[in-house]
């Protein structure tokens, strides 16, 4: 480590002021988008199935694994993990992945763990037609607002519409993941296409949807972590010529406080005033 070189010091330091120890052999660990993707999918399983805990969740899917002993019982406890992502449900080989077991019992709830914007959040390479069919795996809402047949005998072609402010604003009022998704995806997408006006339309939709995301019974449970690795993802573009292009971090905390401190403001602005002598 270069002492006297800052950066030198933060990449090798830890928020605590140690040094970052080698990773252990064994089991690898989750990657902060992963931990997020696996609690979000967790708490999608629990809102669907209606389950109040990892144990419930446990008893209703995996209830033939569990045995009563004389002291405790003996159950496998992954759903546990996964609620606070010590575990990861990645099927291996010979054994049911969790994420199926959870969609037979609890439809809908596969889309929340397998959803390609999360490749989009880990920064896997993408092209247009993952991106298209991340966006019209989403359902018919959203894929409605953003596609049109290009031709009427063939309902299996889609191309995307002209995107504007007012699509973004129909998207936004859906207030939960799939909008999340549709938005991240479009990120993604400006970033393959080198579109800075679709990148600035997506990244404004998303700052005006976060809060709107604190309402939502999947989302809102990992929300701070999830902007987090939004921050880390998708920075913004700012261009210093046409020629210089600087990427910077407009902190998602920053953009929700923003937006409580304007409606607070307005809120103020607009009270009744009170009468006096």
């Amino acid at each position: 480590m270069n002492k006297d070189d800052p950066l030198s010091i933060f990449q090798g330091m830890t928020s605590l002021g140690r040094e970052i120890q080698p990773a252990k052999p064994g089991r690898p660990t989750l990657s902060n988008v992963g931990r997020v993707q696996t609690k979000l999918w967790f708490q999608s399983v629990k809102v669907i199935s209606g389950l109040s805990s990892a144990y419930a969740i446990e008893m209703k899917i995996d209830g033939d694994r569990i045995r009563a002993r004389d002291i405790d019982i003996m159950r496998p406890r992954k759903w546990d993990q996964y609620a606070i992502a010590k575990a990861t449900p990645h099927g291996r080989k010979g054994s049911t992945n969790a994420v199926d077991e959870a969609e037979r019992h609890f439809p809908g709830s596969a889309i929340f763990y397998r959803s390609i914007a999360w490749q989009a959040l880990k920064g896997e390479p993408l092209t247009l037609d993952d991106i298209d069919a991340g966006l019209q795996e989403l359902g018919p809402q959203i894929s409605t607002l953003l596609y049109e047949l290009v031709d009427s005998n063939c309902p299996n072609q889609k191309c995307q519409k002209a995107l504007d402010q007012s699509t973004i604003d129909s998207i936004l009022k859906f207030g939960d993941f799939f909008a999340l998704s549709a938005l991240i995806l479009l990120i993604a997408q400006s970033s393959v296409m080198a579109s800075p006006l679709l990148r600035e339309l997506a990244q404004e939709g998303y700052a005006n949807l976060l809060p709107r995301l604190r309402a939502d019974p999947v989302v809102a449970h990992v929300l701070p972590e999830l902007m987090l690795v939004m921050d880390s993802a998708f920075k913004h573009w700012a261009f210093l010529s046409p020629n210089r292009r600087l990427d910077i971090v407009i902190p998602s905390i920053a953009m929700l406080n923003f937006h409580d401190n304007l409606q607070t403001i307005e809120l103020v602005a607009n009270a009744p005033k009170s009468i006096t002598d």
